[in-house]
């Protein structure tokens, strides 16, 4: 890579300063291009990042290519020669053609630190079916835990064979994509995922994110309990191997598949209505 991970701010003449954090080069472009959507050029961006920016044109063309031109969340128009933000369209689209990439990890332990991920599971859904999986076990940084093991029946010896996390996200996060994130108790999955983003490519999660733990006691209010298993039981759903990122992950998809039918019939029409109803982050 061309920079390190930080700089400390820039002078900048914008009268909305990134104030004097000392933002990831992504965060900070990520913020000022939200601001504003109609894009900016190189040269506009430059004069963000530093107070004497390189005035040669293929320079900040290699500068902005290198640091952006592999994040789905940027956008470069060559027409215009500006930046900009991607618009996230699964939010605004309605249910029916909104794509939702439904996750689910197993990590050795509770504590969010990094290379602690050691399987990621996913399953894309769009217009009410299962398009795509995502499934790859990861080698985490330390020795795995016997607890989470016995768990999962993950030996540390085929661990041992597996891709890091530094090789696996990047693919992870093409499937992903602008798509809605979704989990059951999405606040657990993002916050790995989200420290992994932001370590790996200095930008943490912007998707939407939709927790079905959430929606499931606003749409389903009359269950005991809201657990996968509990939920699996109650709706008859086909369970693979439990306790394994690509077997939950399925079932939380044939999960959210319900969800859709029953947003569907009490009228909601768009992502948007149904991440409001589950009260969930919005980007």
């Amino acid at each position: 890579m061309l920079f390190q991970k930080s700089i400390p701010a820039a002078p900048t003449s914008d009268p909305a300063s990134l104030g004097d954090s000392p933002f990831s080069l992504r965060e900070r472009l990520y913020a000022h291009l939200r601001r504003h959507p109609s894009g900016q050029s190189e040269d506009e961006l430059l004069q963000l990042l530093f107070s004497n920016p390189p005035r040669s044109k293929p320079i900040a063309r290699a500068i902005f290519h290198e640091l952006l031109g592999a994040d789905p969340n940027f956008a470069f128009d060559s027409t215009s020669g500006k930046w900009r933000v991607q618009s996230f369209d699964s939010a605004q689209a309605p249910i029916d053609e909104a794509g939702f990439v439904v996750v689910d990890l197993e990590t050795n332990g509770l504590a969010t630190q990094a290379g602690q991920i050691i399987e990621i599971g996913a399953f894309r859904v769009i217009g009410y079916k299962i398009t795509a999986s995502f499934q790859s076990l990861v080698k985490p940084e330390g020795k795995l835990s016997s607890f989470v093991s016995r768990l999962t029946g993950i030996r540390e010896s085929t661990l041992r064979s597996a891709p890091p996390i530094e090789e696996v996200l990047p693919s992870f996060r093409q499937f992903l994509g602008l798509d809605v994130l979704t989990a059951h108790n999405a606040a657990f999955d993002v916050k790995f995922i989200d420290l992994e983003f932001r370590r790996l490519f200095h930008l943490g999660i912007k998707n939407p994110v939709l927790c079905t733990l959430k929606l499931s006691r606003t749409l389903f209010p009359r269950l005991g309990s809201y657990s996968l298993d509990s939920l699996a039981r109650a709706f008859n759903l086909k369970q693979g191997r439990r306790h394994r990122a690509y077997g939950d992950a399925h079932l939380a998809a044939q999960l959210l598949l319900l969800m859709l039918d029953r947003a569907r019939a009490l009228g909601l029409k768009t992502a948007r209505e149904l991440l409001d109803l589950a009260d969930c982050r919005k980007p």
